[in-house]
């Protein structure tokens, strides 16, 4: 039977989706306001086929494959574990002016579950809340900085 493990988390912040899927897709910047992350890197374009990594705390780089992109509505990436693979999809949504949705998934697959949902998988459902949190911050900081510079 193969093995899986599933969870996700959703959450409403303050922005605007152009200023909210800048910001998502500005990979560096993940470690700034996500806790998940302590590097994120990605030297091309984020589009479907690209490849980057990151390191998250108490683990080596990892590598990631962005598979699908739908401009400021969400995107999908997958990074192979030991003897499986981890998928992360993200939904966006414009629910009211200044308001957006954010959904996150994990979908695991493989050998690596069991591990997986002894080390990791507590830590990371209680950095979701942090990550969304974060986002908000850094989205408003942006705004900010555009509305000074105009």
């Amino acid at each position: 039977m193969p093995m899986k493990v599933m969870f996700n988390d959703s959450a409403t912040i303050r922005g605007e989706l152009p200023i909210v899927w800048q910001t998502v897709t500005d990979v560096p910047s993940w470690p700034r306001w996500d806790p998940h992350f302590r590097e994120a890197h990605l030297d091309v374009p984020f589009e479907p086929g690209a490849v980057g990594w990151s390191r998250v705390p108490g683990s080596l780089r990892g590598s990631f494959k962005v598979t699908a992109v739908d401009v400021e509505r969400g995107y999908s990436t997958e990074s192979p574990m030991p003897g499986g693979t981890m998928y992360v999809t993200t939904r966006y949504e414009q629910v009211a002016p200044g308001r957006v949705s954010v959904f996150k998934q994990y979908e695991l697959h493989g050998s690596f579950v069991p591990f997986f949902k002894l080390f990791y998988m507590r830590p990371i459902q209680r950095q979701l809340a942090g990550a969304f949190v974060g986002l908000e911050k850094e989205v408003l900081r942006r705004a900010a900085a555009l509305e000074a510079d105009r």
